[in-house]
């Protein structure tokens, strides 16, 4: 027998959706990782179309600087494959595992390691 026959509410999960609209603005929102380095970016983004290209993330261990430059991109990914790396839903070696993002076979990845680490996300968990 239901109790509250005219109650019909649906409790939801605190879920969302996310999707980075400025990519270089987004990046430079990044905490700096504590080493030194350099990774470049290249992104395609086939709905606002200044995010298309290469950027240059760089720290030295302290201040992150990122610029859009003509470069050959370390790490290859669509806008769904940042956003996934920005928000930190997954660790990058997930997120490389995952064929989300393409990695340079010789690129060192302990500075995007660092960089694109896994997060908490206050989006999906009760407080």
């Amino acid at each position: 027998m239901v109790t509250e026959a005219y109650d019909v509410t649906i409790p939801t999960p605190g879920i969302g959706m996310t999707r980075v609209v400025n990519v270089e603005k987004a990046l430079s929102l990044l905490p700096a990782p504590a080493i030194s380095g350099k990774v470049t970016i290249g992104v395609s983004d086939e709905q606002i179309l200044q995010n298309n290209g290469c950027f240059s993330v760089s720290s030295d261990g302290n201040v992150l600087v990122v610029k859009k430059e003509d470069v050959p991109a370390d790490i290859e990914c669509n806008i769904q494959g940042l956003t996934a790396l920005v928000v930190g839903r997954q660790n990058f070696k997930d997120t490389v595992d995952a064929g989300v993002v393409k990695v340079r076979s010789d690129l060192d990845l302990r500075f995007a390691e660092m960089l694109f680490g896994e997060r908490y996300m206050h989006m999906n968990r009760n407080f």
